[in-house]
This record gives structure tokens, C-alpha cells and sequence, in this order.
């Protein structure tokens, strides 16, 4: 505690008034996100056995104001964090009023407490009231594991960054500690994540990956599971009603819709960027794959393939009076290209069907290609059982594969309604 100050030459005393003026200023400068640091000095003749007792009566020198400036890309991802259900919240050891003039620059929301008060109020009373503060302050290390254990005792599951061997114990109770990459060995060892480039940017950019890779093997699940149950579907409704005229489709052709189908599609799908901003939506949320709901659009979908397919069926054989290799070869190019345009409905799962990406449309360019080669080409026709298909039959199948692809878009839009 200082006790003088100088004026002058000499020494004098400092008085209540002059400490509370002082204070003022240190205040100011923490308000304007600068760390104050006062400076004080003391001559003394000997060491003493205790330091402690040179911390006392000591000359005041002056204030120091440290400037940390945020990160440029800071309040981007703070917003960007929001956008996606995931709140940001600061905790420090700094003064409180520099902590809120951080997080105020950092677009970091919500109340402000103070480490005595933190300490001051009960676990299961705080864990009721944390939602309220965004900004933690002369936080000592087991007060970070308070606030941890308060978050997930509110439902939230809570991630933590921290660098030092003080942040161990609250990385360890996190849901999912994050050591930074520069921090000390025992941080690195109690979390589960290293941030390598200490850029809290990074993790934001994560949870976007995060979120496009999940999409994507939700979007390839969702177009493999639907095609397939279209031919499931036809092959039922063909032996059925239509096993009479001859097998609906032979085995090499429904290994070859396989191969061509879903393959290249699928793996489209699996590399492509997502047609809307994933970070709007809820945490958690597109984890319903195989609910009953889903399941009930993923066979209503096939079944509408399905239906195309057997139309041409009919079409082919009752109304343009085709034979039947001819008849089949056009339900063969109908469920290829039907399924082919059907990836393009399960890309676009927002309100409006957005322009597919160069890799899902070299994949269906280049799917049509070979089944264009199984049709008109002779060494496609002994292999797969084909016949060419005269322009009356090409147009039915791309017809119908158009009407399924439209069908499908309006179905899908009437059944998830109210989702």
C-alpha cells in the first residue's frame, strides 16, 4: 500500500482525497480496455527476512496503462458463434471494468460479476442465475470450475479455453476442454482439443466444418436410402402387377443403377458446400435422419421414383405400343436419370432450389454419359440386355425423370411443413 507520493523534490503524504482521484483515473483507463498498473518504489537499508513487510508505506510513482487490442477477426466470430446458437463468454483476471470494455468491443453480451461476488453466492443458487452474465472477472482458478459446473448444471454444454496449469482443473470438467497451442503442458493434456494457432477465429471455423461435414452425410444418407427404396418400390409394384410382360428389371441392370446412381452422386453430395448458412441453424438440430418422419419423406420420395418408372412402364407398353426390351430399357434410363436429378432435390433442402455446384453436375453429366453408352451403344446392349430406344421412348423416360424430379421437390415441401 503506498503511503507517499512525490511532489517536488520531496516526499509527502497521500491523502484520501488524492486516492480517490487516483482511482478515478485508473478507472478511466480501464473503461477505455487498458490494463492499469500502478507503480510504487520503497528504499530500505537492508533485505528484510519477509518481503512482505517492503510492501508497506510505499512511494507512489504513477499509473501504467497496457493496451491488448483485440483481433481484428474477434467480433466477426464472437457474432458468427451467435448466429449459431453457441454463446460467448469471457472469463478473466483483469480489473472488471476492463473486462467489460473488452467484451463490449468483442460484441460479448450480458452482465458483469465480479470474482468476490462469484465466490459469495451458492453453486446450485448461481447454476440457477448464470445465463445472466457473459463477462466473469478477478476470477481465481477454482472459480472457473464454479462456472463451468454452473453452465452444465443449466442444460448447456460448455466448452473451455484456457493456456495455463491454473486452467487444468475446469478444462478437465468442460464437456470440451481447448488447450491452446502456445500454453503450458499440463493444459494440453487435460483438454481434449489443441488450438494450434490460438485464434478463437479457429474455432468458429470449426463449428462451420463441423456443420457442413454432418450436412453432407446427412444429404448422401438421405439420397442413397431414397433411391434405393424406388427401386425396391418399382420391383415390388412390377413382379406385382406387371410380372406377366417379363422380369421388370434384370440383375445387371439394378447392379448397374447402383454403381452409376449412387456412386458419383454420393460422393458429390459428400464434398459439396451446403446451399444455404448452416451457422443459422439450432445446435443439435438435422440429427433426426432415421426418425419416423423422416423415414415416412425418405419413402415417399423413392415411391414417387418409383411411380415414374412404372408409368413409362404403362406408357410404353399400352400407349406406344413398344416391345418389351424396348419397354424396359425405358424404365432403366428412367430410374437412372430420375434418381441422378433426384440428388439435385435432396442438395437443395431449403425453401428455394438453388443452382447445383460443378462437382454434383459433372457427376450427373457424366452418369448420363454411361447410361447413354448402355443404350445406343451395341457392346452396352449384350452386356446390360438393352435396345436402343427410338425418340418416342428417350422422350417419355426424360419426361417422366423431369415430372419425378418436380413431384419429389413438391412432396418433400408439403410434408415438412410445420417441421
Amino acid at each position: 500500500r503506498s503511503a507517499w507520493t512525490t511532489r517536488g523534490e520531496g516526499l509527502v503524504p497521500i491523502d484520501e482525497s488524492e486516492r480517490r482521484d487516483l482511482a478515478a483515473v485508473a478507472d478511466e483507463m480501464a473503461r477505455e480496455g487498458l490494463r492499469a498498473l500502478a507503480i510504487a518504489c520503497r528504499v530500505v537499508d537492508d533485505r528484510p527476512e519477509d518481503p512482505i513487510d517492503v510492501e508497506q508505506d510505499l512511494v507512489y510513482l504513477g499509473l501504467v496503462g497496457l493496451s491488448d487490442e483485440l483481433r481484428t477477426e474477434v467480433p466477426g466470430s464472437v457474432a458468427g458463434a451467435a448466429r449459431a446458437g453457441v454463446r460467448t463468454v469471457m472469463v478473466t483476471g483483469d480489473h472488471l471494468t476492463t473486462a467489460q470494455s473488452v467484451a463490449s468491443a468483442a460484441g460479448i453480451d450480458g452482465g458483469a460479476m465480479h470474482g468476490s461476488a462469484l465466490r459469495a453466492v451458492d453453486t446450485s443458487e448461481f447454476a440457477s442465475e448464470v445465463g445472466q452474465y457473459g463477462v466473469y472477472a478477478r476470477i481465481d482458478p477454482v472459480d472457473k470450475v464454479k462456472i463451468v459446473d454452473a453452465w452444465r448444471a443449466s442444460g448447456s454444454t460448455v466448452a473451455m479455453t484456457g493456456d495455463g496449469v491454473n486452467d487444468a482443473p475446469a478444462l478437465k470438467s468442460a464437456d470440451i476442454g481447448v488447450a491452446m497451442g502456445s500454453g503450458t503442458d499440463v493444459s494440453r493434456e487435460s483438454a481434449a482439443l489443441i488450438l494450434t494457432d490460438d485464434n478463437y477465429a479457429t474455432i468458429v471455423k470449426a463449428i462451420e466444418e463441423g456443420r457442413r461435414i454432418f450436412h453432407n452425410l446427412r444429404n448422401v444418407v438421405h439420397y442413397l436410402l431414397s433411391a434405393n427404396a424406388s427401386e425396391v418400390l418399382y420391383m415390388i409394384i412390377g413382379f406385382v402387377f406387371f410380372g406377366y410382360l417379363g422380369e421388370p428389371l434384370i440383375a445387371v441392370q439394378l447392379l448397374w443403377i447402383n454403381l452409376l446412381s449412387d456412386a458419383l452422386p454420393a460422393l458429390a453430395l459428400g464434398m459439396d458446400l451446403p446451399s444455404r448458412d448452416l451457422m443459422q441453424d439450432a445446435p443439435g438440430s438435422g440429427r433426426d435422419i432415421l426418425s419416423p418422419r423422416n423415414i415416412a419423406v425418405l419413402l415417399a420420395q423413392g415411391a414417387t421414383l418409383a411411380v415414374a418408372s412404372v408409368l413409362v412402364l404403362i406408357g410404353g407398353h399400352h400407349v406406344l405400343a413398344l416391345e418389351y426390351p424396348e419397354v424396359r430399357t425405358a424404365v432403366f434410363t428412367t430410374l437412372v436419370l430420375a434418381q441422378l436429378l433426384h440428388a439435385i432435390n435432396v442438395r437443395a433442402d431449403g425453401p428455394k432450389l438453388t443452382w447445383p455446384r460443378p462437382p454434383l453436375l459433372a457427376a450427373i453429366a457424366g452418369s448420363t454419359a454411361l447410361q447413354l453408352l448402355i443404350v445406343f451403344t451395341t457392346v452396352g446392349n449384350a452386356t446390360f440386355k438393352t435396345v436402343p430406344l427410338s425418340p418416342a421412348a428417350t422422350a417419355l423416360a426424360l419426361g417422366a425423370s423431369v415430372l419425378s424430379m418436380g413431384a419429389v421437390r413438391l412432396l418433400t415441401k408439403t410434408l415438412r411443413k410445420g417441421v
